[in-house]
């Protein structure tokens, strides 16, 4: 389908107005706001033209047009400009994020309140996947008398720990080579693919505490086993209230309904770990649940590596441009603190 120059920026013109008001744009208020020097009645007809084309619809006979799922999509795909989110703000997003080093969960979620903020949408964001992540360390610490915290750090300052019960006869000196020579096995090694096996070339303490190595065996086995499942973070629920949309009681059900559905966000974002940015529009092909929404998602990383997924779910009147632009940058940031964990 060709379309001349006018019709896109008449296009573009109508989604950026009802975008900002959600109000039904006319040809008038096209004239008046976006194309002083063409007159209404030729933007009536160009108007007239792309609602056959199935890119507006007018929702009464009086009214003036709004887009189509079907515009919304081309607007991302091939006329929207990029907005210009203050870089100043980045910078101090970045700071903000380092001084959380460590708290990993908390970092998320001033991530996605930092989203809310600056997009007034609901944020959503998952929480690094642990198998995505690479091992550190593994610390053995003892607490009490036959009682010891094992401590599993990540690349993305993820932790797991977990008491165990140890012989009393387990000393220190014990407990920190055992934690050495894990670590040194398994230092560098994707969650998901660490090789318990190697564990059985440590036949001393194998054999003098066996009870002992069965329990630390168990748990690292338990967390390679589970290391599919991350958090889902949601910030700013109640702003979907700010769009008409979505006064009526039964649409904000719906959304609330929505929310709840951990799952299917947790695929959402899980499927945008993989794919880097994403634009689902009313569902698109893959989301029937997500009809009269649209989500948008990006992911952040470690180095290279996709380990976790932020974006923002909201009305299909979206203002695309400025929340790619917000995950985006802050998703860059997000992934600048990540990586600084690889190093310390």
């Amino acid at each position: 389908m060709n379309f001349s120059e006018r019709q896109l920026a008449i296009l573009n013109a109508i989604i950026c107005d009802y975008i900002e008001t959600a109000v039904p744009v006319g040809s008038r208020t096209i004239a008046r706001k976006y194309m002083p020097d063409i007159s209404s009645a030729t933007i009536r007809n160009e108007m007239s033209d792309l609602e056959h084309m199935g890119l507006l619809i007018q929702p009464h006979t009086s009214a003036g047009r709004i887009p189509s799922q079907t515009a919304y999509r081309m607007y991302v795909n091939k006329i929207m400009e990029e907005h210009d989110f203050d870089d100043y703000k980045i910078n101090h997003i970045e700071d903000d994020f380092v001084k959380l080093k460590g708290e990993m969960l908390q970092v998320v979620r001033n991530a996605a309140a930092l989203i809310n903020m600056n997009t007034n949408y609901t944020a959503i964001a998952l929480t690094p996947q642990l198998r995505r992540t690479t091992l550190k360390r593994i610390q053995l610490i003892p607490v009490a008398k036959g009682l010891v915290l094992v401590v599993m750090v990540t690349d993305a300052a993820r932790v797991k720990q977990k008491m165990i019960n140890v012989p009393v006869n387990v000393n220190e000196s014990l407990l920190d080579e055992l934690s050495f020579v894990i670590s040194k096995r398994f230092s560098g090694q994707a969650i998901a693919d660490i090789d318990l096996n190697l564990l059985d070339g440590i036949s001393d303490i194998k054999n003098e505490h066996p009870a002992f190595f069965e329990s630390i065996n168990n748990y690292i086995a338990e967390v390679v086993v589970k290391s599919d499942s991350s958090d889902v973070v949601l910030e700013g629920v109640k702003c979907i209230f700010d769009y008409p949309e979505y006064r009526e009681v039964s649409h904000a059900k719906r959304f609330l309904n929505l929310l709840d559905s951990k799952e299917l966000l947790q695929k959402i974002l899980s499927d945008s770990t993989r794919k880097g940015t994403s634009v689902i529009i009313s569902g698109g092909d893959s989301y029937r649940e997500l009809e009269d929404f649209s989500v948008v998602t990006t992911s952040y990383k470690v180095g290279s590596r996709p380990i976790g997924a932020i974006g923002v779910i909201g009305p299909v009147r979206m203002d695309y441009s400025k929340v790619i632009n917000v995950l985006e940058k802050t998703g860059k940031a997000l992934s600048n603190v990540m990586t600084s964990y690889i190093n310390e």
